[in-house]
């Protein structure tokens, strides 16, 4: 295992554990995306730890106040969750939507608000 490897796999730990940790430094090959769904990635990992934002309000700051659709389909095809915190991106009537499930979902929203 190399050493970028095994630093991701202690943040993962410690986050899991409940502390807020920076996965900033991690590469993250993003190519194979769209254009937008790098926008909304980029966008959706500027999310502070412990918040949520609705899919309109994610649109709205990425221009397309009627795109919450489509910025929930490109979380939907996000390879990489908890680097890229899709679980902190919630509808307007509360949770909806997670490749992992609203179950993970739920768990990880609880980790990150102390519960």
């Amino acid at each position: 295992m190399g050493r970028e490897e095994k630093r991701l796999e202690e943040l993962l730990d410690e986050y899991i554990r409940g502390k807020e940790v920076d996965f900033s430094f991690i590469p993250l090959d993003l190519l194979e995306a769209t254009t937008f769904q790098r926008l909304v990635w980029e966008e959706t990992i500027r999310i502070p730890y412990g918040t949520t934002v609705t899919y309109k309000e994610l649109a709205t700051i990425l221009g397309l106040p009627k795109g919450a659709r489509a910025v929930g389909q490109a979380l939907k095809r996000n390879p990489v969750p908890i680097i890229i915190p899709c679980h902190r991106v919630i509808g307007e009537k509360g949770l909806t939507g997670y490749s992992r499930g609203l179950e993970w979902k739920r768990r990880l929203i609880s980790l990150e608000s102390g519960g």
